[in-house]
C-alpha cells in the first residue's frame, strides 16, 4: 500500500480519482473536527477546494455517478447534505468571496483560454454582486499573469480577444479590495 505524503497529496489524489481533473487551484480551506460532525462519533476533516473549469470536470467515479453543477445560492439552500458539510461549503464560498476580492482567483474557474468578460461573469457570480468593469481591466493588467493568446472569438457584434495565464503566474494579491459597480 502506497501512502500519499501529505493532506495536498491526498486531497489531490481524491479529486483525481472521482474527476479526473487536476486542477489549477487547490488549497486548504480549514480543518473540521469535534464529537457533533458525524452521529458515529468524533470526527476531523481537513477539507480543501479546488478551482476548475466546468467544461474540464466530469465524475469519473461510481459513487459520484450523481454529480451535478448548482448555482452556490442552490447548494446553501439543500438539506440533504451529510453531516456537517454544508457548513464546510459555506466556509468554503467565504474564503473564495474573500480572496476574490483582493486577487483575480475567479481566473481558475475559466477554460484555459478565456475573455475578459468570461473573467468578469466570474468574478461577478463568485461575489453575487455586479463589479467595475474599469477596475477589473485595470487589475488584469497590472497583474501580469496573462497573455493574449493571438485569437478572439465572437461575442455578438465584437470580436473578444482570447488571454491565458502564463504557465509561471501565480496569483497576485491587491492592495485594495475590489470595487462593486455603481
Amino acid at each position: 500500500m502506497q501512502f500519499d505524503t501529505s493532506t495536498r497529496a491526498t486531497a489531490l489524489r481524491k479529486l483525481q480519482e472521482k474527476t479526473g481533473v487536476v486542477p489549477p487551484w487547490l488549497e486548504q480551506l480549514e480543518t473540521f473536527s469535534g464529537p457533533d460532525r458525524d452521529p458515529r462519533g468524533w470526527s476531523l476533516t481537513t477539507a480543501w477546494y479546488a478551482l476548475i473549469a466546468q467544461e474540464s470536470c466530469q465524475p469519473r467515479s461510481g459513487d459520484v455517478s450523481d454529480a451535478l453543477w448548482l448555482p452556490v445560492a442552490a447548494a446553501m439552500q439543500r438539506n440533504d447534505i451529510a453531516f456537517d458539510h454544508q457548513a464546510i461549503i459555506s466556509s468554503a464560498l467565504k474564503r473564495l468571496r474573500q480572496k476574490t476580492l483582493y486577487t483575480l482567483l475567479p481566473v481558475f474557474c475559466l477554460p484555459e483560454h478565456f475573455t475578459l468578460t468570461q473573467l468578469q461573469e466570474a468574478t461577478e457570480a463568485i461575489l453575487d454582486r455586479p463589479v467595475q468593469r474599469k477596475s477589473l481591466i485595470r487589475r488584469f493588467d497590472s497583474s501580469e499573469m496573462f497573455e493574449e493568446t493571438g485569437e478572439s472569438v465572437a461575442t455578438g457584434a465584437r470580436k473578444a480577444k482570447l488571454y491565458r495565464r502564463k504557465k509561471e503566474a501565480d496569483v497576485h494579491n491587491f492592495t485594495r479590495n475590489l470595487m462593486p459597480a455603481d
